[in-house]
């Protein structure tokens, strides 16, 4: 399947989603956000995965808060298997975690599909009201905030999509890399994700292109070395963007201390932490999966082989040892 069709595919699910979700399960669609790899724009050729973000009406902050998304999902599967709506051979391989239900789009598109209430009332722009509930009503434990990560798909995307395409290749290429040394068949433990990855990468390349007044340069080797030496320090990471928030403005919901690396769309969630886990063999992951254990030893030791002068159909040779 090439990117294109892979694009198209989703555009068909998407516009199921849109048009019969809420008459066959009551579950309102306000928006659905294309996010993960492909609403990034940094899939690795061959690896179509989305995350598409639900973002609905009927969806209520306090009921995920206590009760997490279970009741949605179980709607959510229903309609997924449902062939009424989905021809045979059109759904495959349907599971549900915490956060999302998973399945194969047309035999080549690995979806997670995943709910949020809606967060805006007349700018969808901001997440204003998203964080203000975090800051109110939110337990402050690291499991039930991370519990909304979700939630802030909608500016994530927007994020990373306003990034040069220069990073978005370096992205493309880290993730090439992080796929290649995590082989899917031998488990995850210490994998980083691909958000995780991103916003290494992203920061990196601002460090080396900073030096040059903006972003002008194309200097592969010096982002890969700045990669790398972000990930030696990591026990002292601080890294935080203020597009959507200042970190003065939400105390308590900033971590204070360092190692930090904070989601630029939402100030509660600390990448440094819940961007690296593990899974279990030949289970697919996602970036919403549970909080991670922060466990950086394993990328410490497998960042040393990334070479993002590299093309991904160079990292991807699987003759070629690295």
């Amino acid at each position: 399947m090439s990117h294109s069709d892979a694009e198209r595919a989703i555009g068909q699910l998407v516009s199921t989603l849109q048009q019969d979700l809420q008459r066959y399960t009551g579950i309102s669609v306000t928006e659905v956000v294309k996010a993960g790899s492909m609403g990034h724009g940094t899939t690795v050729p061959g690896n179509f995965d989305i995350d598409l973000v639900l973002y609905s009406s009927n969806v209520e902050g306090d009921n995920v808060r206590d009760y997490g998304y279970g009741s949605y999902l179980k709607k959510l599967e229903e309609f997924i298997t449902d062939r009424r709506v989905f021809g045979w051979g059109t759904i495959s391989n349907v599971s549900t975690t915490r956060y999302a239900v998973q399945f194969k789009y047309q035999n080549n598109v690995d979806v997670d599909l995943l709910v949020s209430p809606v967060w805006w009332d007349y700018s969808p722009n901001r997440p204003d009201k998203f964080f203000l509930y975090l800051r109110d009503k939110v337990p402050n434990d690291a499991e039930t905030r991370h519990r909304f990560s979700v939630n802030a798909s909608k500016w994530q995307v927007a994020f990373m999509k306003s990034r040069p395409s220069k990073v978005k290749e370096l992205i493309t290429r880290a993730k090439a890399w992080r796929n290649r040394l995590w082989p899917k068949s031998e488990g995850g433990r210490g994998r980083p994700s691909s958000f995780l990855i991103s916003l290494l990468v992203l920061r990196a390349y601002e460090n080396q292109e900073n030096q040059r007044s903006g972003y002008a340069s194309n200097d592969e080797r010096r982002t890969t070395e700045r990669l790398k030496s972000i990930v030696r320090n990591h026990r002292s990471m601080n890294i935080y963007w203020e597009e959507y928030y200042r970190a003065r403005d939400y105390p308590t919901l900033f971590r204070s201390s360092t190692p930090r690396l904070i989601d630029p769309a939402n100030p509660a969630n600390n990448v440094y932490q819940s961007g690296i886990g593990s899974y279990p063999k030949n289970q697919r992951s996602h970036d919403y999966a549970d909080c991670g254990d922060g466990d950086w030893s394993d990328f410490e030791r497998k960042v040393e082989q990334f070479d993002l002068e590299k093309s991904v159909q160079e990292i991807q040779e699987p003759q070629r040892r690295y």
